[in-house]
C-alpha cells in the first residue's frame, strides 16, 4: 500500500523536523522519515553514567539564524557561555592569555610588541571591514596580504577553526570566515543544558503538535519522479506518494537514494562538497584536576580542549564534562590510533591527572562537523557561485536541506535557514498547485 501525503520529508535530524514544523504549520500533511531507531542525527546526545554526551563539542551561536528560528518554533532550551577571558593559547607547549579582546591581548605572551600593535589593529578592522572584495579570496591568501607577524597570523587561524571547525585556510572563503569571527564576537554562544539533545526533543515536541508523522528505523532506499510528484520507499517495505520530497540529509546520501535526472546534479553537487571533520574525544571526570583550565585552542597545532558542564548542565554534580578536538584537514588521512594519542597528550597538557578521574570515555576517530566548508570557490556564501539549494534544478517538488545548503550561515545556522527557505519554496508551490486545481 502506498501512503499519501503532501510532503516527505527524509532524515529526523535538526533541519528535518524543522522542516516538517514549518510546512505543517501551513496545513500541509507531512512524514519524517529517519533511518535511526532515534532523532537528531549529529545533534542526538546520549547519557553515560550521568554525563550529557554530545557528538562532540557543540556550541549554538546566539545571534544566528538557528536561535531565531527555534525562538520562533517555540523550542524551549537553557544553557549558558562559556567563560570569556580565561582561556589559553598554547604553543610549542607552554600557555598564554588567549587573546580575545583588547583587554586579554594586553595580558597576553603570545606576541611581541609589534604583534600585539598588528593584532589589535585587526580587532579593530574587523567589525567594519568591507567584504565584499574577500567573496572569492581564500583566508590564506588574505592573511598572507594582512598580517606580518606569523604568531598574530597562526591565532587568527585558530580562532577560524574554532568558530567554523575548518582547517582549510587556504579552502575557506575569507569572507565567510570573517562573518563567523564577527557573530561569535559580537554575540557569542551557548553551552546547552542536557545538550543538543534538548533541541532534537523540543524539535519533535512542536512538529508532532503540527500534525506531522515521524516514523523511525526506516531507512529510504529509493526516491523516485513519477507523474505528479515522488514516490519514497524504505527498506521496511513503507512507500508514500507526496508532491515534494525534502532531502534533509548529507550529500553523499541524498544522491544516492535519488534515481532519476535529478541524481547527476546532486551527484555534481556531493563530489563538490569539502566536509570539515575532527577527531573527537568527549570525557566525564570525577573531578577536574586542574579547575583553573577550563579552556584551551592550539595556535601551532588544531587542537581545542573545553570543559562544556562549567557552563551547562551536563554532569553530575560536582563531575566534568570535557570535550577535547583535533580539526582535520581535508586531505588528512592519518590514523585513528595516531589521532588519539595526540588527543591524550593534549589531555595531559590541560588536564594532568585526568586518567586518575575518568568515568566514562569515547573516541570518535573523524566526525563530520560540516558537510561543507563555505568554500573560496563557492563565492564566500554571497557570490554567483554560493552554494546549491533548496531546490534541485529540473526536478519540481525535489529539495535540498542542511549544512552544506544555502548561502545564509554555517554548521546549525546553515541547517535552519536552509530549512526556512525549504518550507517557504514548498507551501509556495503547493499553493499554487492547489490554486491551479481549484481554478481548473
Amino acid at each position: 500500500m502506498v501512503a499519501q501525503v503532501d510532503v516527505v520529508i527524509v532524515g529526523g535530524g535538526v533541519a528535518g523536523l524543522a522542516t516538517a514544523t514549518m510546512l505543517g504549520r501551513q496545513g500541509l500533511s507531512c512524514v519524517v522519515v529517519e533511518r535511526a531507531r532515534t532523532l537528531g542525527g549529529r545533534a542526538a546526545t546520549s547519557l553515560r553514567d550521568g554525563f550529557h554526551m554530545n557528538l562532540g563539542g557543540h556550541a549554538l551561536y546566539r545571534g544566528g539564524p538557528a536561535e531565531r528560528l527555534l525562538g520562533d518554533l517555540g523550542v524551549p532550551y537553557r544553557g549558558a557561555p562559556p567563560a570569556t577571558g580565561a582561556g589559553v593559547a598554547v604553543v610549542a607547549g607552554t600557555s598564554h592569555v588567549l587573546p580575545t579582546g583588547l583587554g586579554t591581548l594586553l595580558k597576553t605572551g603570545l606576541f611581541g610588541a609589534r604583534g600585539k600593535l598588528e593584532y589589535g589593529r585587526l580587532l579593530t578592522r574587523l567589525p567594519k571591514l568591507d567584504l565584499r572584495p574577500l567573496e572569492t579570496v581564500s583566508l590564506s591568501r588574505w592573511l598572507d596580504e594582512t598580517l606580518a607577524d606569523a604568531n598574530v597570523r597562526a591565532t587568527v587561524e585558530a580562532l577560524v577553526r574554532l568558530s567554523t571547525y575548518a582547517h582549510a585556510p587556504e579552502r575557506v572563503s575569507a569572507a565567510a570566515a570573517i562573518r563567523q569571527l564577527r557573530l561569535a564576537a559580537k554575540h557569542g554562544v551557548l553551552y546547552l543544558d542536557g545538550g543538543w539533545q534538548t533541541l532534537v526533543d523540543g524539535l519533535a515536541t512542536v512538529a508532532t503538535r503540527s500534525g506531522v508523522r515521524i516514523a523511525t528505523a526506516g531507512a529510504v532506499e529509493e526516491v523516485s519522479p513519477e507523474t505528479g510528484g515522488w514516490r519514497v520507499q524504505t527498506a521496511t517495505g513503507e512507500r508514500w506518494r507526496a508532491r515534494s520530497v525534502v532531502l534533509a540529509v548529507g550529500p553523499k546520501a541524498a544522491h544516492k537514494m535519488v534515481v532519476g535526472p535529478a541524481s547527476a546534479m546532486l551527484d555534481v553537487w556531493a563530489s563538490a562538497c569539502v566536509p570539515a571533520r575532527a577527531a573527537c574525544l568527549d570525557l566525564g571526570l570525577r573531578t577536574l584536576p586542574r579547575p583553573a583550565t577550563t579552556f584551551a585552542l592550539g595556535v601551532d597545532a588544531p587542537l581545542y580542549f573545553s570543559v562544556h558542564s562549567n557552563a551547562a548542565r551536563l554532569a553530575p554534580g560536582g563531575h566534568a564534562m570535557i570535550h577535547a578536538m583535533k580539526y582535520l584537514s581535508p586531505d588528512d588521512d592519518g590514523s585513528a590510533d595516531g589521532h588519539a594519542r595526540e588527543l591524550d597528550s593534549w589531555l595531559d597538557l590541560c588536564q594532568p591527572g585526568w586518567r586518575d578521574a575518568l568515568v566514562t570515555r569515547r573516541y570518535l576517530p573523524d566526525m563530520i562537523a560540516t558537510n561543507d566548508i563555505v568554500r573560496v570557490s563557492d563565492g564566500g556564501g554571497g557570490g554567483a557561485g554560493a552554494r546549491p539549494g533548496p531546490s534541485v534544478p529540473c526536478a519540481d517538488g525535489l529539495f535540498v536541506v542542511g549544512d552544506w545548503v544555502g548561502s545564509e550561515g554555517m554548521l546549525v545556522d546553515a541547517s535552519l535557514a536552509s530549512a526556512a527557505e525549504a518550507a517557504r519554496l514548498v507551501a509556495f508551490e503547493a499553493g499554487a498547485g492547489r490554486t491551479l486545481r481549484a481554478a481548473g
